[in-house]
């Protein structure tokens, strides 16, 4: 699937938006601005894979939409934390202060209610604009625990994405990045482009190659066999129940005891 102009269009011009209103605040506006946006950034996410999950029943992008609850509840905690006011979280499904946020939810689930594998490529891409908006306001933060809560989205946002690759590999369509450097995107997916194909087809059984998430309270990482964990010494192909106790979730730190399968029976 090529992506259209229009809606890719619209979405730099997001991206191009939240450059310009940085640069133009002050530290703190800049945290509890970053921070607002970026749980409306994560809300776009989770309500876009819901809406998919209802057309076409696929159990990741459900999975993934509760990871990005998840990462909603991470960034509202520092927000109450910091006593800022978000006026976002009142919003319901497919709702948006942002305009272009809006406009491009319309457009995406248009676009994705063509075929699944629109669908897996419109995740994605918003997996790479979550990506590129929260590097934007990480990198002008000096706040620690804003830091923290940042890294933690950034490392479950290259997760999804690898996810979403993974997935469109195994349906024969190879992804390629609209928003982040050839680097960025080959740093982020890993092996997976190469490997994913393979190794899935060789697994000895569709048990092993099930999807795990992390229960931790404020996590919801997603633990993908056909991904596998790269940064944590986990290669593709490896399946949940071959992987050492001591591994630890990446987001969070919790021991392999604290994840779960998604969905009981795949």
């Amino acid at each position: 699937m090529a992506v259209e102009k229009g809606y890719a269009a619209l979405a730099l011009a997001l991206l191009s938006t939240a450059v310009l209103s940085a640069c133009s605040s002050k530290t703190k506006d800049i945290e509890e601005e970053g921070l607002v946006r970026i749980y409306e950034v994560e809300k776009f996410a989770r309500d876009i894979y819901k809406y998919f999950h209802e057309k076409w029943g696929t159990y990741i992008m459900d999975t993934i939409s509760h990871s990005e609850q998840a990462h909603m509840d991470i960034v509202q905690e520092m927000i109450d934390k910091y006593g800022f006011d978000n006026p976002i979280k009142y919003n319901g499904y497919g709702e948006f202060t942002n305009k272009d946020l809006k406009e491009l939810y319309k457009e995406l689930t248009v676009q994705g209610s063509k075929s699944e594998e629109d669908a897996l490529e419109i995740g994605a891409m918003v997996e790479e604009i979550d990506i590129v908006d929260i590097k934007k306001y990480w990198e002008q933060t000096e706040a620690a625990d804003i830091n923290n809560a940042y890294s933690k989205l950034t490392t479950g946002s290259h997760g999804h994405l690898r996810i979403f690759v993974s997935a469109l590999n195994e349906k024969g369509v190879q992804y390629r990045p609209h928003y982040l450097s050839v680097q960025e995107y080959n740093e982020s997916v890993g092996t997976v482009i190469t490997t994913t194909v393979t190794t899935t087809s060789t697994a000895s059984s569709s048990a092993d190659m099930r999807v795990y998430y992390c229960q931790t309270d404020m996590c919801g990482y997603v633990y993908d066999p056909a991904v596998g964990d790269p940064d944590g010494g986990i290669a593709p192909g490896t399946p949940f129940e071959d992987i050492p106790d001591d591994w630890r979730c990446p987001v969070c730190g919790a021991t392999k005891a604290s994840f779960a399968n998604y969905p009981p029976e795949h």
